[in-house]
């Protein structure tokens, strides 16, 4: 494979925008992207606290060799999709020399604790370094604005190639393999890491599924809910109304900024969350009480969901009633429709505390 000239690199937002992405095989895209450090120099240096060992890590201490920067956030299901090719990055191309590090910065609170944070690097087997900006200072630090991010870095800390593109996966690979091709002519590299998933496939026709539904009054998308009920526990009656993609509520919920809670103390087994959507699997990302974690069932279009559609992480009760009981607040999988389709998903919580913060929805291929 041919080496990225050096005057292809990912040259600076003039004035501070505008990043340009290097292409396939070396050649120059002419998108430009509104994130990231100018190019024009090493990117900021920072130090953070890995995840699983407590030992920190300054960027700087590896100036010396190519890097790749993985921002993620591990309460976002694109980011733990992500998380399984730069898994693969890593076991490919560190003996190249190549140094991989993450840089978990989650946008929700729950994700910033460290159980929490610890629970993803161990559930999506990270296996280089990687640590927690809770903060997101790292993150400020490098203007981003969507996650997840990457920045192959040259020697030296100057980006080669960056991108916050949604599914970059062959961009990403190519632009490592030129880098090292660069470093090291001659250097022999294996094919691209084929799509992990069949909807990572650009071949592939995709039908969209319901784009994720962030909770909260932030997000506008709870139904008969206005300010004077944000942030306290308040009485919601279901109109029977449905509009795809908008949060319909029963029983006592507090609505706040990013979340939606539910209270053990009102706790009534006619409360419940109602949602219309499409796709084929459901995710849930919801923040639970560690020590005293709730039930919460799940209903599909008016019945307890089969078990031939339970998720992953699913399990039945005394009477084989499906529900989700979780100690993490990391995204969960709780239904697996076999084809994809519209359906009127339902969530309730039976007891003790927990907030709902969003809910992913995932698309599918066209036969």
């Amino acid at each position: 494979m041919a080496a990225i000239p050096r005057s292809l690199r990912l040259l600076a937002f003039a004035g501070a925008v505008g990043v340009c992405l290097l292409g396939l095989a070396g050649e120059a895209a002419v998108g430009e992207r509104s994130f990231g450090p100018a190019a024009d120099g090493p990117v900021p240096d920072f130090t953070l606290t890995q995840t699983s060992t407590r030992d920190t890590l300054t960027l700087s201490a590896f100036s010396d060799q190519p890097v790749l920067l993985f921002f993620y956030d591990g309460g976002d299901l694109a980011s733990w999709n992500a998380i399984s090719y730069v898994n693969e990055w890593h076991r490919r191309y560190a003996g190249d020399g190549l140094k991989v590090i993450g840089v978990h910065s989650p946008e929700l609170e729950p994700l910033r604790l460290d159980y929490n944070g610890l629970e993803v690097t161990s559930l999506t087997r990270i296996n280089y370094t990687a640590g927690m900006d809770p903060d997101r200072s790292i993150y400020s630090s490098y203007r981003l604005r969507n996650l997840p991010a990457y920045f192959v870095l040259r020697p030296g800390l100057e980006i080669a190639f960056a991108t916050s593109d949604p599914k970059p996966y062959a961009q990403v690979e190519t632009a490592i393999q030129s880098l090292l091709a660069e470093l090291k002519p001659g250097i022999i590299h294996p094919f691209l890491v084929k799509p992990l998933r069949p909807t990572d496939d650009p071949a592939k026709t995709i039908i969209a599924a319901t784009p994720r539904v962030d909770f909260g009054y932030l997000s506008g998308v709870i139904a008969d809910c206005d300010s004077s009920g944000y942030d306290r526990q308040v009485r919601y009656s279901d109109s029977g109304q449905r509009e795809k993609g908008k949060v319909y509520l029963e029983g006592y919920w507090r609505v706040g900024p990013t979340s939606i809670g539910h209270e053990s103390k009102y706790a009534s087994f006619g409360d419940r969350l109602r949602i219309i959507y499409s796709g084929k699997d459901v995710w849930l990302l919801a923040g639970f009480d560690y020590d005293s974690p709730q039930r919460v069932y799940i209903k599909q279009d008016r019945f307890y969901i089969d078990k031939a559609i339970w998720g992953k992480s699913v399990r039945g009760d005394e009477v084989g009633q499906p529900y989700i009981l979780m100690r993490y607040s990391i995204p969960v999988h709780i239904v697996s429709n076999p084809t994809f389709g519209a359906h009127e998903l339902e969530l309730i919580p039976a007891e003790g505390d927990v907030a709902f913060y969003r809910l992913f929805f995932v698309d599918a291929v066209a036969d």
